[in-house]
């Protein structure tokens, strides 16, 4: 089945032209809200209306794209990232400032880019206290460093690796697959509709908890853990990780 993604590149492609594009989103728009679909609760449909409702601005933006080499500072190491639609990977380098490549369109005011189209490389110093990223339409990938971050996607999926030690991954519409590469403090995972796969480091000493309305979860059996109710305990438990799922799959290795 098509998705909006779907529709949005072959727009930024120019194979299609804005009126066909939506259309056809409107026609998947019935096929997502529709009656017919098993309910997950209202958290669920308000999450793909919200998606939704944005589509007409993104339409309108698709064809202001240009080509991007640039440089900003790391002020206060705190970055601040809003897209549109387009796809957004995330380095960490041994660095200043921010780099930001790719083609499309941007803008940036005071720690903050915002109103971003296209695909985008961004390339973060190591040392960052705080990286937030919200991507209405597209995929989040690559390593997210920084003591705190914060990811929401309306349409799209996550797939990257978190070094951090306070997260949160909020997700309305796609999929979430996460490898941690240090044990956090606290993370907190969040999906509407689409599957879930958590990869814990080696060694990992925390608690899980797990809760899915609709679908399955699997957790690797060579995982040393003891299990009470939907909670996972890993050795003493000094982390703490919640996953909610309404409508997918949850696997944990």
């Amino acid at each position: 089945m098509q998705t909006i993604k779907d529709v949005l590149k072959l727009l930024e492609e120019k194979r299609i032209n804005s009126d066909e594009a939506y259309s056809l989103i409107q026609h998947i728009e019935k096929e997502h809200l529709s009656d017919k679909t098993p309910s997950a609760g209202a958290g669920l449909k308000d999450g793909i209306a919200a998606v939704l409702s944005s589509i007409p601005n993104m339409i309108k933006s698709a064809g202001n794209t240009e080509s991007i080499d640039r440089e900003i500072p790391a002020n206060d190491r705190i970055l601040d990232i809003e897209g549109s639609m387009g796809d957004i990977t995330l380095k960490p380098a041994k660095r200043d400032n921010i780099l930001i490549k790719g083609e499309g369109s941007l803008n940036y005011d005071n720690n903050k880019i915002f109103s971003l189209t296209g695909d985008m490389e961004i390339v973060l110093p190591l040392d960052m206290k705080r990286v937030t990223a919200s991507v209405k339409t597209g995929d989040l990938s690559g390593t997210i460093q920084a003591k705190q971050a914060e990811i929401k996607i309306g349409a799209g999926a996550f797939e990257g690796t978190m070094n951090c030690s306070n997260g949160q991954v909020d997700i309305s519409l796609g999929s979430a697959e996460i490898a941690l590469e240090k044990c956090p403090e606290s993370l907190l995972i969040k999906c509407s509709m689409g599957s879930v796969e958590l990869k814990i480091p080696e060694h990992f000493d925390g608690v899980m908890e797990i809760n899915n309305s609709f679908g399955s979860i699997e957790v690797n059996e060579n995982l040393n853990f003891e299990k009470e109710g939907n909670t996972y305990i890993f050795g003493s438990g000094k982390s703490r990780i919640v996953i909610n799922n309404s409508m997918g799959s949850i696997e944990i290795a």
